[in-house]
C-alpha cells in the first residue's frame, strides 16, 4: 500500500512547510505548487493526487473567486478528489460557492496552526467527502486508513 498524496496550491512557501509537515507525520506524501497552472500539471499526472489543500487567494492572476471557480474543474478531472481550502480571505459568499463548486473542507488558515486542528480540518472533510469511510476518526492514523480506505488501497 502506498501512503496517499496530497497536493498543496499555497503561494507562501512558509505555509506550505507548515501543511507538508504536518502531512509527513500523518504519513501522507505532498507536492506543492504555487499556482493554479501548476496544479492542473500535477493532477493530469499518473497517478494524481488524492487530496488538494488549496489556499484561496494565489496571486493577482488567480484572486479567491477564479480559484473557487475552479474547484468544479478539479472534480470533472478526478471525481474522487478531497479539496480542503484553507484560506485566509474567506468570506459567506467564496464559502457558499465553495461548497457549490464540490469542495469537501473549508478552513481558515489562522484555525490550522496547531497539528491536532490540521488533522481535524482533514478528518472533517473526509467524513464531508461523497464516498468517506463511514466511521469516526479518533486519532490521525485513523484519518490515514480511512484515506486509504476511500481510495481502494487497502
Amino acid at each position: 500500500m502506498s501512503n496517499p498524496l496530497a497536493l498543496i496550491v499555497e503561494d507562501r512557501p512558509e505555509i506550505a512547510r507548515m501543511w507538508r509537515g504536518n502531512l509527513d507525520r500523518l504519513e501522507i506524501n505532498s507536492i506543492h505548487v504555487t499556482n493554479l497552472t501548476n496544479a492542473f500539471h500535477e493532477l493530469d499526472k499518473i497517478p494524481p493526487p488524492d487530496m488538494v489543500l488549496l489556499d484561496l487567494n494565489l496571486n493577482i492572476e488567480e484572486d479567491a473567486n477564479y480559484t473557487v471557480t475552479q474547484i468544479k474543474e478539479m472534480k470533472k478531472r478526478n471525481p474522487d478528489l478531497i479539496v480542503i481550502i484553507i484560506s485566509g480571505v474567506l468570506t459567506p459568499e467564496l464559502t457558499e460557492l465553495a461548497i457549490r463548486q464540490g469542495a469537501d473542507g473549508i478552513r481558515e488558515k489562522l484555525e490550522l496552526r496547531r497539528q491536532e486542528d490540521f488533522w481535524a480540518a482533514i478528518k472533517e472533510s473526509l467524513g464531508k467527502a461523497p464516498t468517506k469511510a463511514k466511521h469516526a476518526f479518533t486519532h490521525p492514523l485513523e484519518i490515514l486508513e480511512a484515506l486509504s480506505k476511500k481510495l481502494h488501497l487497502l
